[in-house]
């Protein structure tokens, strides 16, 4: 779980870095959600479950994201892991 949570915050903070700073590999949203999960730490996420918007605070990234806890004979588990970075555009 907390390698999860680590995951993802690295890749919205990175993302919405790469976004803010006018980076040719966040030059629009597709190639900042692609970049974002390029920097998730090894962890398989689609690209359209992160959410890149221009806010008052700056460029922000985010993802709602549903971590299984499976343990045997007991009921599988789901976790929902939030993360978000905004950083002023330069």
């Amino acid at each position: 779980y907390l390698w999860t949570v680590l995951g993802l915050k690295h890749a919205v903070d990175m993302s919405a870095r790469c976004s803010a700073i006018g980076a040719s590999a966040c030059a629009d949203e597709a190639a900042t959600r692609a970049y974002a999960v390029s920097q998730a730490y090894g962890l398989t996420v689609e690209p359209t479950r992160f959410t890149v918007a221009t806010e008052a605070c700056g460029r922000a990234v985010s993802i709602t994201y549903e971590y299984s806890v499976s343990i045997p004979l007991l009921p599988a588990l789901s976790l929902p892991v939030d993360a978000r970075s905004c950083i002023p555009a330069y």
